[in-house]
């Protein structure tokens, strides 16, 4: 199962109004033709595109946020290269050069 806080987000804005908010609901908000899709997204067995997760972070007013669909692994790569890229002192530092003060 992939568990991302957004997941859990999605699934407490849809129990907020479950005769509206339904995997229907969403599918049809999204212009997208089957729910399995989202049925994938609520059981963690997959997650949205990047441009899904956009229109959700819209359709949900913000309960539902983008970075929330990255696993706990994904966020911690992403902090440390924003780290890595604080430390280094040129703004334009290489791609090698992050890499290298991220330790990897």
């Amino acid at each position: 199962m992939i568990d991302t806080p957004s997941r859990v987000a999605l699934i407490f804005w849809m129990e907020k109004d479950p005769k509206v908010r339904t995997q229907a609901f969403i599918c049809r908000a999204l212009g997208m033709a089957e729910r399995s899709s989202v049925r994938k997204w609520l059981f963690g067995q997959n997650r949205p595109e990047a441009h899904m997760r956009l229109a959700l972070e819209y359709l949900t007013e913000g309960e539902v946020k983008v970075p929330g669909w990255m696993t706990e692994k994904e966020a911690a790569l992403v902090e440390r290269m924003r780290e890595a890229r604080g430390s280094v002192a040129s703004a334009h530092a290489s791609p090698r050069t992050l890499r290298k003060a991220a330790g990897m």
